[in-house]
């Protein structure tokens, strides 16, 4: 049960850092379509304006949401391992891996940058503790590229999905969490909105 947990989750991560490799040059009208479809969104709505007038633990709570769900898809497999699901770990992996795989398979003809690579003023209301983890992270571990559709929220939903199947209960925690990662990954200008309801 361990090993299938382990290494699926280790062919996710070879996965998404071989696709960082097929990255050429970023497509400079596509990304500034994405960026006007997100100024349409967030700043001209006040979303951005809310974020910023939020009390810092608004904005820490979303950027802890984006950083958990390196631990949400396997977190998905143990649930169904340690509840006596295990015939269906398998099942999860084909669904999470296929909903990854197709976000990570697009870099090579849709490529762009994140928005908090190109934007001049990011948008983020606070610099805590876990925004400078999560930057930490993406600037040393990630591949420093956008995935189009987002694969953080495709993950993050599939797993959800693929629990609620056989756990309906821990189903709708995985939703909600998926939820709070989805709406982080844009507030937190990972992603852009157009990235996020395509991995969605």
């Amino acid at each position: 049960p361990v090993l299938q947990i382990i290494i699926p989750s280790l062919v996710l991560l070879g996965g998404y850092w071989l696709s960082g490799l097929l990255f050429v040059r970023p497509n400079l009208d596509l990304e500034r379509w994405l960026l006007s479809v997100d100024d349409r969104l967030l700043t001209r709505s006040g979303v951005l304006a809310w974020l910023h007038r939020s009390p810092r633990l608004v904005s820490e709570y979303f950027e802890l949401s984006y950083l958990i769900v390196y631990f949400t898809v396997p977190a998905g497999a143990t649930t169904l391992a340690v509840s006596g699901h295990g015939h269906q770990v398998d099942r999860f992996w084909t669904i999470v891996l296929l909903a990854e795989f197709v976000c990570y398979g697009m870099l090579p003809w849709i490529q762009t940058r994140p928005p908090r690579a190109i934007e001049t003023s990011n948008g983020v209301a606070h610099s805590g503790v876990v925004r400078r983890l999560n930057l930490g992270l993406v600037n040393r571990a990630s591949i420093q590229v956008n995935t189009l559709p987002s694969g953080h929220a495709a993950g993050a939903v599939a797993t959800a999905l693929a629990v609620s199947t056989s756990l309906p209960y821990a189903g709708i925690a995985f939703l909600f969490m998926a939820l709070s990662i989805s709406i982080a990954t844009v507030l937190g200008r990972y992603h852009y909105v157009v990235d996020t309801v395509l991995g969605v």
